[in-house]
């Protein structure tokens, strides 16, 4: 992404912080094949890595907690399969347990 974006430009994206340590937490990541989950510091010092600056992001842990319980309670009183009902379980205790945050993440390429 850095080669093709040109100085100044601008990009967007979403991603998932560690914010906070725990078994739940590597639980998790292991279920979802993560071997590292980055603190936003390590973020914004892989991105000046790559020739990008940190520009700033938005926090959707509230939006996230509200679409996981929603998601979960219709997998459950529809019945639907889906891969793990415990991992979306996970997924939402460690976001509200502020173990890993939701983010939109915005850089800039210096």
């Amino acid at each position: 992404i850095s080669k093709v974006l040109r100085p100044g430009g601008v990009l967007v994206t979403t991603d998932v912080l560690r914010t906070g340590e725990s078994a739940d937490l590597n639980k998790f990541m292991k279920m979802n094949f993560m071997s590292a989950l980055l603190t936003l510091d390590e973020m914004k010092a892989a991105l000046l890595r790559n020739g990008l600056e940190y520009y700033g992001g938005e926090n959707l842990d509230d939006h996230f907690i509200k679409s996981a319980a929603k998601k979960t309670e219709q997998i459950v009183t529809e019945n639907i399969p889906c891969p793990s009902l415990p991992f979306f379980k996970l997924q939402e205790s460690t976001v509200k347990n502020k173990e890993m945050s939701f983010q939109i993440v915005m850089a800039k390429k210096i």
